[in-house]
């Protein structure tokens, strides 16, 4: 008697779906990074211009203006879902890559602007001279309320 050979197992990698929701999730969390950085940095001061394409390209500096980004943007995921039909599961392995890249890219970058942000005074010095001036009453008003004025 020969054994019966196993049948095959049902595939258990990434389907189209699953796919596409990898990379919208890896798009979504760029665009919240690139947003980020464009509200912040102008503020914090933590944008240097740098003329080095290999630190330009390793995060360092000013984001791209939106124009290149949104292009860069747009034809990446453009693509990443054009394979996620063909290769789900590379579509999805380079999704992750994607926003891997991204936050190592930018991680040190967000971290400067974070600080720089905690380190900003909330309160501006002309809000908190009012308020003192509307609690604290006068020596005059004091006296006037005291009766001891005259």
């Amino acid at each position: 008697m020969v054994p019966a050979a196993p049948a095959p197992r049902p595939a258990q990698g990434f389907s189209t779906g699953r796919a596409q929701q990898w990379i919208l999730i890896s798009a979504l969390l760029t665009a919240t990074i690139y947003v980020f950085r464009r509200i912040v940095e102008p503020t914090t001061g933590t944008s240097g211009a740098s003329s080095n394409k290999l630190a330009q390209l390793a995060g360092a500096g000013a984001p791209p203006s939106v124009e290149h980004w949104a292009i860069s943007f747009g034809a990446a995921f453009l693509g990443l879902a054009v394979i996620a039909l063909a290769a789900p599961e590379l579509a999805a392995s380079l999704a992750v890559t994607v926003v891997l890249g991204n936050v190592l890219t930018n991680g040190t970058t967000i971290a400067a602007d974070l600080g720089g942000l905690e380190g900003q005074k909330t309160v501006t010095p002309t809000v908190r001279a009012n308020s003192t001036a509307a609690v604290t009453p006068t020596a005059a008003q004091a006296n006037q309320a005291t009766g001891a004025g005259g």
